[in-house]
């Protein structure tokens, strides 16, 4: 059986799901690229800077979904996180 066959025989949602990887993978490839292209022979650099901020971005708003959850928002959060810091 080919990929084509296989993936015409899943469910729609995850044919959606698949559809997603490669649209959002695709994306992030070509972001690379450009930042390459305007940085030329940094590419580990460049890779390691956008590993990084993909991961903190993720677990920030990972946080703050939680934080919504609970009844805090964004800028209450973010108020009451940068008092504890300067206190």
């Amino acid at each position: 059986m080919t990929a084509l066959e296989r993936y015409n025989k899943l469910p729609k949602d995850v044919q959606i799901l698949i559809d997603d990887y490669i649209t959002w993978f695709e994306n992030a490839e070509d972001c690379f690229e450009t930042l390459v292209s305007i940085a030329p022979n940094k590419e580990c650099s460049i890779r390691a800077l956008l590993e990084a901020y993909g991961n903190y971005q993720h677990q920030h708003l990972t946080i703050k979904e939680k934080l919504e959850g609970i009844g805090i928002s964004d800028a209450e959060a973010y108020q009451m996180g940068m008092s504890q810091l300067i206190k």
